[in-house]
């Protein structure tokens, strides 16, 4: 309970949480890769993949990288920080800022990444892309104290980019 698992303004939790995703995917054709773009483009055209890519991303999502994330992260490291330094906004700003530092090694080693390879663009990627989620997703947590909007909001952010490397073959 006191991470965030509760009952208590879920439904406003579930709500922000899908307004949050509803302006991100305004601005995920500029912030994805083409790569990721073009398979997602390849996607939508298909129904029959969507269908199938579309449910097994969000799962895949939800109960990897978004529920443990979020757990640790928001429900763990953000509640201790904002108690420890008394306010909100340092727990939510240190907490985004070892989000974004978190996802470094993916940013520099995993090919996926246009930064594969460049520390000065994978440092400079996760501090300004990371980061900015991280706080994006510290903020939904404050503002509900329930960790249903990070995980949502995380899960439904990652479930493009598994989708856009999701290998089906439909023929």
């Amino acid at each position: 309970r006191s991470m965030g698992f509760r009952k208590k303004n879920l439904k406003i939790a579930v709500l922000m949480a899908l307004l949050s995703y509803a302006v991100f995917v305004l601005v995920i054709p500029v912030i994805v890769p083409d790569s990721q773009w073009q398979a997602l483009k390849e996607m939508l055209q298909s129904p029959l993949k969507l269908l199938v890519a579309l449910p097994l991303g969000f799962v895949l999502s939800l109960f990897t990288a978004a529920f443990t994330e979020e757990v640790f992260f928001r429900g763990i490291l953000q509640n201790i920080f904002s108690r420890v330094f008394r306010s909100d906004l340092r727990g939510c700003l240190l907490t985004a800022f070892l989000f974004g530092i978190y996802h470094l090694p993916y940013a520099f080693y995993s090919a996926d990444w246009p930064t594969h390879g460049n520390w000065i663009w994978a440092i400079s990627s996760v501090l300004a892309e990371q980061m900015v989620t991280g706080l994006l997703l510290g903020v939904l947590w404050y503002r509900t104290r329930n960790l249903a909007a990070p995980i949502l909001f995380h899960a439904l952010v990652n479930t493009a980019a598994i989708m856009s490397s999701l290998n089906i073959n439909m023929g």
